[in-house]
Parts: C-alpha cells; structure tokens; sequence
C-alpha cells in the first residue's frame, strides 16, 4: 500500500508491451492468407463451372443482328449462321433481322434440357404474299423497287413485303409512260394475296 502523496513506482512494466515489429509481420501473414483463400476460391469455382459449346443454325442465314448478354465468348461476328459461340453462365439470346418477328432464348449451360445445336426458323413480319399484276402486254414491272424478270401480264408472283408490310408496284408501258399503286399487308396473317390493276387504256 502507498500512503497519499506517495508516486506509484514501476507503472508502466505494468502495462502491456507491444511489439510494433512483429503486429506488422502478422497482419502481412493474414492479408497473404486472405489473399491465397480467395485465389483457391476462385480457381475452384472456374474449375467446377460448366462451359458449353453452342451451334444455331438460323434461317434465313445472312444479314443477323445477334445480341448477347451474359458470358458468351466468340471470336468470330455473329451475323451469319451458323452461329457459334461458348457460355458457362446463364445467358440471353436475341437474334434480330430486317423484316423478321425478334427470338429470344435464355441459355442455362447448368440446364440438362438445353440443346447444344439449335436449329430456328425466324417468322416473317409480313407473311409472304402472292402478286397478281394485270396490265397491257409487255410492261416492265418494279416491285419494292426490284425489277422484276418477266412482264406483264403477272399471274402467282411470290414476295415478301418490306419492313412496313408494304408492297409498291410499279408498272412502265413502252409508249404510255408509268403507273404506280401501293398496298398494305396485314401482320400476322398466315399469307396474303394482293391484285394490282393498272389501265393505260384510259389516260
């Protein structure tokens, strides 16, 4: 016991003593285990990921817009079929073409059910359309702009309307100068038949 006034001797050998030195050599020892737990972690994860190998054939083949979203690796452009490409996660697809109904379709490599080769037919905005053009023998025809081979009169002439379902038919009389009409096809029909009349008989 110390009487009032008297100084406590020997406080500080009573407080603990840190060594600076060795606290920064352990909290390097953690971080690197740290460190070392997660490489391990992540390698296993790659190592039990199921990566897939996929093939769409996809009709009609040229001129796609293909998106998409998730872990698919490719190394060539996905704008004509077949396409070809690897996912090990689920993954969105999304094929897209002037003129066509947009397909999508989740892609689950963890997925039993998924087909590695798929094979689609893309829908048609506009179902094809069979043309019946009526005009004075011999006229050049232009449908959606395209010259066509044969001249009138043109009877069971398959096409396929532009983005807006439209068909414009234009009709060029060797003497009697042109005419052109335009009409609509309604979406989602199965098919369509269309008549064009044209009578340079009256002008």
């Amino acid at each position: 016991m110390t009487g009032p006034g008297e100084q406590l001797t020997g406080f500080e050998d009573l407080r603990p003593r840190f060594n600076k030195g060795k606290l920064a050599q352990r909290l390097l020892i953690g971080v690197a285990a740290l460190t070392l737990i997660a490489g391990l972690a992540l390698t296993l994860q790659k190592l039990l990921t199921t990566s897939v190998e996929m093939r769409v054939d996809v009709r009609p083949r040229d001129a796609l817009k293909v998106s998409l979203t998730g872990s698919a690796v490719h190394s060539d452009p996905l704008t004509k079929s077949p396409l070809r490409f690897s996912i090990n996660a689920p993954t969105d697809l999304l094929i897209e073409r002037e003129g066509y109904e947009p397909f999508q379709q989740r892609l689950d490599p963890d997925d039993p059910s998924l087909k590695r080769n798929l094979r689609l037919k893309l829908s048609p905005l506009y179902p094809p359309t069979e043309l019946t053009i009526m005009a004075s023998p011999g006229c050049s025809v232009w449908v959606n702009g395209e010259r066509l081979k044969a001249r009138t009169p043109i009877s069971n002439h398959q096409i396929t309307p532009n983005e807006l379902g439209e068909v414009r038919v234009k009709v060029q009389h060797p003497r009697l100068g042109t005419q052109e009409q335009l009409k609509r096809v309604e979406r989602g029909a199965k098919s369509s038949r269309l008549a064009f009349f044209f009578d340079f008989k009256s002008r």
